[in-house]
C-alpha cells in the first residue's frame, strides 16, 4: 500500500514488545506491553481530537501533516463521513482485541526500521466501526514517541 507521502509500507504479522530507554524504541519477540498501547492509544485520540476541529496547525507540529496531506485527508473524511463528520477510534477496553473477521481495531507492526512501529487504526463513528483506516507511524522515546500521520484509505 503506498501513503501520501510516498514511501512503501510493508506489513509483518508478528507481534513484538517495545522497550523503552533513553534514546529510543526496542524490540523483542514477546506480546505488545501494555505502556506501549496506552501511549499510541493516547495518541490516536489527540490526532483524532484535531481531525475533528479541522486543526490544521496542530496536525502539521504534532503529527507531521502538511497543508498538502491536510487537504487531502479532509477530502478523504468527507467522501466517507460527510461534511459535518465527529470520527473517533474504539474504546481502550477492546481497541486492541480482535472482532470480526479477526481483525483488531488498532493493530501495531514491525516495520522495516528498528526503531519505529506501523499503526493501523479502524476509525469509527457513531460508536461503531466503520470502513476507513488510519495509517500511521510511531517512534521515539518513552518521553517523546511520535505519531506521523501516513494515509487514510479502506
Amino acid at each position: 500500500v503506498r501513503h501520501a507521502q510516498g514511501a512503501w509500507l510493508f506489513r509483518r504479522h508478528r507481534e513484538r514488545r517495545w522497550h523503552f530507554n533513553t534514546n529510543s524504541i526496542k524490540k523483542e519477540n514477546t506480546m505488545i506491553s501494555e505502556i506501549l498501547k496506552k501511549h499510541v492509544y493516547d495518541l490516536l485520540v489527540k490526532f483524532m481530537i484535531a481531525v475533528n476541529e479541522r486543526d490544521q496547525d496542530e496536525l502539521k507540529k504534532q503529527f507531521s501533516v502538511s497543508s498538502e496531506v491536510f487537504g487531502e485527508m479532509m477530502d478523504n473524511l468527507e467522501e466517507f463521513f460527510g461534511s459535518s463528520f465527529s470520527i473517533g477510534i474504539a474504546p481502550f477496553d477492546v481497541a486492541f482485541q480482535p472482532h470480526k473477521g479477526g481483525r483488531s481495531n488498532i493493530d501495531i507492526y514491525e516495520m522495516d526500521n528498528p526503531e519505529s512501529w506501523g499503526i493501523e487504526c479502524v476509525i469509527w463513528e457513531n460508536k461503531s466501526p466503520k470502513e476507513p483506516i488510519l495509517h500511521a507511524e510511531v517512534s521515539g522515546s518513552e518521553n517523546d514517541l511520535q505519531l506521523t500521520y501516513k494515509y487514510i484509505g479502506s
